[in-house]
């Protein structure tokens, strides 16, 4: 299903959506739909039909703001940009959806799947996902036991603040330095839903459940998040580094290609020890090069995909394919590639 044929049909009614589609996740047991958009949230009968309808903005916001508090700054109608929406399944039955918007810092907060306008969270938690259209984030579930699930958590920092004065970008870096990078929050029913799975210990000389980004470092290591997925025991992050806003900001600056790069961690390391990322292309260098990737979905290769591959059956049996979208940045063309993951 394409979430062309999905925006179609909501926007029969004119009035229902300000702004396109973020996101649309499928409940594989009501076979109901959940959609995220710009200042709504829907959920959608099988025949897409749209059932409910919350509106989530915009709302008084400022984004030098801690969060919903303002310390005097002024706040202003902000549009509440969905930028992760998934469902959360438990052995218990008790199955929730997950929804973050870009307002407050970038918060999180669970819904009741049969009523999208009942929170079912405790408190509002905020600082954890990007706060701005552009900028971007991804989301992914996964069991880290049989009763527990985990959130992983890519954010990326704001590139159009980059190239602000330094008054904004000093009082701007106050309220967003502690949102990592990567992050494995935990999905709890109390207040302490969408904290860090573990917190730093300094007598255990241990590091938190997160990865950041070193402040005076931000402005070379720019990562737009596209995808992320899970296969067997491990998490899987795609990602590209543009170097247009490293242009901008230092003009004396080397140029420097994009490059895309997908990364790993082990699901059970909880301080990111296993974490490793490599370049990552579509092509090679006697034809284009696709540099940017734009998209990722695993798949488990059909016979004949996995001939032209030169995939055995026992290759199938422990990994997937990756199949993604890359750009080329040059003349805009796209292209598709595979990468075989073993584990």
């Amino acid at each position: 299903m394409s979430s062309y044929k999905v925006e179609k049909q909501i926007l029969k009614d004119e009035n229902s959506l300000n702004g396109s589609i973020t996101h649309f996740v499928h409940d594989n047991v009501t076979n109901m739909f959940y959609i995220g958009a710009v200042n709504r949230i829907f959920k959608l009968s099988q025949s897409l039909e749209v059932q409910q309808q919350l509106v989530t903005g915009p709302k008084p916001d400022n984004h030098l703001c801690t969060g919903s508090a303002c310390d005097g700054k002024t706040k202003e109608l902000t549009d509440n940009y969905n930028k992760i929406l998934l469902i959360e399944t438990n052995t218990n039955g008790n199955d929730r959806l997950v929804v973050c918007g870009s307002i407050f810092q970038g918060f999180c907060e669970f819904r009741d799947l049969q009523n999208i306008s009942k929170n079912m969270s405790m408190k509002m938690h905020t600082h954890l996902v990007a706060n701005s259209k552009s900028d971007s984030t991804v989301g992914l579930i996964v069991k880290q036991n049989l009763n527990e699930n985990i959130l992983f958590i890519g954010a990326s920092y704001p590139i159009s603040l980059h190239c602000k004065d330094d008054d904004t970008k000093n009082v701007f870096f106050l309220r967003r330095k502690d949102i990592p990078a990567l992050s494995m929050r935990k999905l709890t029913s109390d207040g302490s839903a969408f904290s860090l799975y573990k917190e730093a210990s300094f007598i255990e000389q241990q590091p938190p459940s997160a990865l950041k980004i070193i402040y005076d470092k931000i402005s070379k290591y720019i990562i737009d998040y596209v995808s992320a997925f899970s296969i067997q025991d491990y998490t899987y992050f795609l990602s590209y580094q543009p170097s247009d806003i490293i242009q901008n900001c230092e003009t004396n600056a080397s140029p420097k290609p994009s490059q895309s790069r997908i990364s790993l961690t082990c699901n059970r390391d909880t301080h990111f020890y296993s974490y490793i990322d490599i370049p990552l292309t579509c092509g090679n260098t006697s034809t284009t090069n696709y540099n940017i990737v734009r998209a990722g979905k695993t798949i488990i290769p059909g016979l004949n995909l996995r001939n032209k591959l030169g995939l055995n059956s026992q290759d199938i049996k422990s990994s997937e394919i990756l199949v993604a979208l890359f750009e080329n940045r040059h003349n805009g063309k796209n292209r598709f590639c595979s990468l075989h993951i073993y584990n």
